[in-house]
């Protein structure tokens, strides 16, 4: 399992069956930056005294200049000592392909994620020998499904918008925070309009209805963005409070700081709500009566928002 298969699903981090770390079809370029990026993110989460969720995390990686991303899923684990480290499980996926389909790729691959997630909660009771071999049986899954892609997309634009704008609505939050949210989600795009930064940027942070799944933020991203040879690295998770965070550019190595402290704050982490009033006001004033409508209207769906913010 060492070295590299190309587009095999590869294992990387620590699991207790083994006291060594793990790199299975982890030796390329990108998994190399990959790995990286997940020690220095590992270290600032331990020096916070924080640990990650334990919903496993989804994830696209994407590295300045690369000519793949990394798809898969990662979780909370440790060695046969005791020592914690993430244990991720993906495939690395073109990005020609993942620049036009970014969106659809938790529809794609929900096979993928469904047997990455199995292969997590049960990497503890496994031995190094069935580890392998659970690793080896997702390769089935690894190419992805391009119909159920298409089935998750048209469900996805299809449901109400009202999924995803009362995540801005209720007890303590002001009216109209919707209008902030697309606001700057907007803004945060348009900065980096055709652009594919080498560096990381701004991070927004983004709440999505787990029936829906992070679709429409990373479609409009898509849109706005317009990025021919990248795409945005991505990382979400669903449970009680499901949460995308969209990096524009290369991930901050901070960024599992974020997803293990959901109230920490930094400047280049925008989060999608607020109760700053004047904000909200001025969100208010700058959209469009289209935008408005689209976020208003009882009959709309999530392709009108789309389309009112990216066309």
């Amino acid at each position: 399992m060492f070295g590299v298969k190309p587009n095999s699903v590869a294992l990387l981090g620590k699991a207790p069956c083994q006291g060594d770390f793990i790199r299975w079809n982890a030796a390329d370029p990108v998994s190399a930056q990959f790995h990286k990026w997940l020690e220095e993110g590992h270290e600032t989460v331990r020096r916070a005294n924080l640990t990650l969720p334990a919903e496993p995390i989804c994830f696209v990686y994407s590295a300045a200049g690369g000519r793949q991303a990394l798809l898969g899923m990662m979780a909370p684990s440790s060695d046969k000592v005791g020592r914690q480290f993430p244990l991720t499980v993906y495939v690395p996926v073109d990005l020609g392909p993942i620049s036009g389909n970014a969106a659809t790729l938790y529809g794609s691959h929900q096979a993928f994620f469904a047997g990455a997630r199995q292969l997590l909660a049960d990497a503890a009771k496994l031995s190094a020998d069935e580890l392998a071999k659970r690793v080896e049986a997702l390769n089935a899954h690894a190419s992805g499904d391009s119909a159920a892609a298409d089935t998750y997309r048209r469900r996805a634009l299809a449901a109400p918008a009202s999924a995803l704008t009362s995540l801005f609505t209720g007890d303590g939050v002001p009216a109209f925070t919707k209008y902030y949210a697309f606001r700057t989600f907007t803004m945060a795009c348009n900065a980096e309009r055709g652009k594919e930064p080498s560096k990381p940027g701004v991070t927004l942070d983004c709440p999505f209805p787990e029936a829906v799944g992070p679709y429409p933020w990373v479609e409009m991203a898509r849109r706005m963005l317009q990025w021919r040879g990248m795409t945005p690295a991505l990382f979400w998770h669903g449970g009680p409070s499901p949460r995308l965070l969209v990096s524009l550019g290369p991930p901050s190595s901070t960024l599992l700081l974020h997803l293990a402290k959901p109230d920490h704050s930094s400047m280049k982490l925008w989060p999608l709500k607020t109760k700053a009033t004047n904000a909200i006001e001025t969100a208010k004033q700058a959209l469009t009566a289209k935008q408005k409508s689209a976020l208003d209207d009882d009959s709309s769906t999530t392709e009108s928002v789309i389309l009112a913010f990216s066309s």
